[in-house]
């Protein structure tokens, strides 16, 4: 497996070596509920919006929406062009995806059958993974947070970053 996501009972991972995409049950991530191939040869990232699995495809530098489970499920597709998502996650209406080629983060939305970009900026360093949560603060509210995963010479380092959503 090369990327991993999330949502109620289940979770996904893509296997780029065999192209497919994997549904494991999230108490038990060995046991494979079930299996079907991924809609480019070449899967690489892989988002849950909370309806819809996503997943990135490095050979045809499309960004999948799955609208079902299993080979039948059907996908969309929306062309990314000249980036390369080493990790995605969705926060509400927003697409956000490290860009491993331009060291950048990007934030995207759908607009009709395309993804807009809404802001960009440059990373400091690589990210190969990232969760976006919401984290209760002691004096109350909350606050947008991002966990990454980045890659080091002393091996993989998990960073927080607070980030501040689009109005």
């Amino acid at each position: 497996p090369v990327a991993i996501a999330a949502w109620g009972e289940s979770l996904y991972s893509v296997d780029s070596a065999q192209a497919r995409v994997l549904r494991h049950q999230s108490e038990d991530p060995s046991s494979v509920k079930a299996l079907w191939p991924a809609p480019g040869p070449a899967p690489a990232a892989l988002a849950h919006d909370g309806r819809n699995l996503w997943s990135y495809d490095a050979l045809t530098r499309t960004i999948y929406r799955h609208l079902g489970e299993g080979a039948d499920g059907g996908t969309e597709a929306y062309p990314l062009g000249d980036v390369l998502p080493s990790a995605m996650a969705w926060y509400k209406d927003e697409l956000w995806v490290a860009d491993s080629k331009s060291a950048r983060l990007s934030v995207f939305r759908i607009r009709g059958r395309t993804l807009e970009l809404v802001r960009s900026q440059k990373l400091k360093e690589a990210f190969t993974g990232m969760a976006l949560t919401m984290r209760s603060l002691p004096e109350g509210g909350r606050r947008l947070e991002m966990l990454a995963l980045s890659p080091g010479s002393s091996g993989f380092a998990l960073r927080r970053y607070r980030v501040r959503p689009s109005k």
